[in-house]
């Protein structure tokens, strides 16, 4: 189980807006100025509240792990398959994703679609889990 401290959410679709990319950074960049910097912290970008499956509706929480906040997610033990994103590429999220839609395309990934997250490790790594059925 995971405690994480929300400090920003939007309700989004990958495929519904062309500009994604430029909502979710900015998302990113003003949650960036509540996160303090003397703490050694995970992030995390959390995805629930799905309307169907990946090309629906979404909620996406931005939060961290060890402060106080308004609102906590908590993130149940369930069956997760964790994908390793690439930090050497400056697309490796986007990347990962693309993999995880594509298996789930060919039928090698059967997601639950309650909660899935990515964790961003103080120490730069990065991992998606996904929650399978």
């Amino acid at each position: 189980m995971e405690k994480v401290c929300v400090l920003s959410e939007k309700r989004l679709n990958n495929f519904k807006y062309p500009d994604i990319a430029e909502k979710i950074q900015k998302l990113w960049h003003d949650t960036s100025v509540k996160i303090p910097k003397d703490k050694e912290l995970n992030k995390y970008a959390v995805y629930s509240e799905y309307e169907s499956d990946y090309k629906g509706d979404y909620t996406l929480f931005i939060g961290v792990d060890k402060i106080d906040s308004h609102k906590e997610i908590i993130i149940e033990e369930e069956n997760y398959k964790i994908f390793s994103v690439d930090t050497s590429s400056p697309h490796g999220i986007i990347m990962a994703w693309q993999k995880i839609w594509e298996m789930e395309e060919q039928g090698l990934l059967n997601r639950a679609y309650t909660v899935d997250y990515e964790k961003y490790y103080s120490d730069g790594k990065i991992e998606i889990f996904i929650a399978l059925k």
